[in-house]
């Protein structure tokens, strides 16, 4: 329950918004490495399996975005220029 996560981190955490995800066509899996790290993961089509593998492959990389939109421009465009002096190597 909520009071006994609040007791036992410290923290009265209350949520606001909660966003449903899945639909008829898509599969919903997650993962969470030693409780300090979650994963959800949907993917159309699939299986929870894959799901839960592909989260397992998330949680390892533990990628500072989650979304493109997400990325600053001037850190998109360090890679692509980190890319494109590779690709001519």
């Amino acid at each position: 329950t909520r009071q006994a996560l609040v007791a036992k981190i410290g923290e009265n955490i209350q949520v606001r918004r909660v966003s449903s995800r899945g639909g008829s066509g898509t599969t919903v899996g997650a993962y969470v490495h030693m409780n300090r790290i979650g994963v959800l993961v949907e993917v159309e089509g699939g299986n929870e399996q894959l799901c839960t593998d592909i989260a397992m492959h998330v949680a390892a990389m533990n990628p500072p975005y989650a979304v493109p939109e997400e990325v600053p421009q001037d850190v998109l465009e360090n890679e692509k220029r980190i890319l494109s002096e590779q690709a001519l190597e």
